[in-house]
Formats: structure tokens, C-alpha cells, sequence
């Protein structure tokens, strides 16, 4: 998708222990912090799995499960 132009969005949600997940991708580790720490911590997680710049994707913060 990326290649060919398109900018998808990946979720992450807090969950009850206080981390927050990239939800469809429980391959990838949890990360931590507050939500704009974990939204930045999120992004260079899936950059790095996807090999992408960290700009060419978007991250959305559900709250909870």
C-alpha cells in the first residue's frame, strides 16, 4: 500500500497494564508512556517493521479495549 502512494493508519490501544498495542499486529512488542510518548514510540516500531519512513504512515490512540 505504502509503495503505491497510500498512507495507512495503524490503531493503538492503551490496555489495562498501562502499555499500549498496535492492535492487528500482536507480532510487534507493546510500547509505554504517556499517549504522545506511546504514539512516537509506536510509530518508530512499525517504521522499523515495515521499513518506512516514520512519516509515511498514521497512528490513531483508541483509549481502552
Amino acid at each position: 500500500m505504502i509503495p503505491q502512494g497510500g498512507r495507512p493508519t495503524f490503531r493503538i490501544r492503551a490496555s489495562t497494564q498501562g502499555s499500549w498495542t498496535v492492535e492487528w499486529c500482536p507480532w510487534l512488542p507493546s510500547v509505554s508512556g504517556s499517549r504522545a510518548e506511546a504514539a512516537d514510540a509506536a510509530r518508530t516500531v512499525i517504521s522499523a517493521w515495515l521499513d518506512v519512513e516514520a512519516t509515511a504512515f498514521d497512528i490513531e490512540l483508541a483509549e481502552t479495549w
